[in-house]
């Protein structure tokens, strides 16, 4: 079928759903209500969550939001946190912590310069 109908033919599985639809007389083309948690949920708020909270676990977060903890794993890369050291933190550094993070490496680098001129 694809080579027919090239890239943009639907897959096979797809057309055996359709056809066990059809054969079993259910020719509503509109797409039936899905049981379950819902995957939609407001991204800024998990993100003011999990600011307001960086030791929040994927459950913790799950259940105040109502879904499951798999939509909190996958939704915080599309906020830019990512879990480190047992907390959310930003994916990408801030230019604040880029001066700070400097700023810490030339002090320690000025105080073993230091220390290694002293004489015991």
């Amino acid at each position: 079928m694809c080579t027919a109908l090239g890239t943009n033919a639907v897959s096979y599985d797809t057309v055996k759903v359709w056809y066990r639809s059809f054969k079993s007389k259910n020719n509503d083309i509109q797409e039936a209500e899905h049981s379950g948690q819902p995957t939609d949920f407001d991204e800024a708020r998990l993100r003011d969550l999990a600011e307001e909270d960086q030791y929040a676990t994927t459950r913790e977060l799950a259940k105040e939001l109502d879904v499951k903890a798999i939509y909190i794993s996958r939704a915080m890369y599309r906020v830019t946190l990512t879990h480190k050291f047992n907390r959310w933190v930003p994916q990408e550094l801030t230019r604040a912590d880029k001066d700070r993070i400097a700023h810490n490496l030339l002090i320690r680098n000025h105080l073993a310069i230091c220390n290694s001129n002293e004489t015991f």
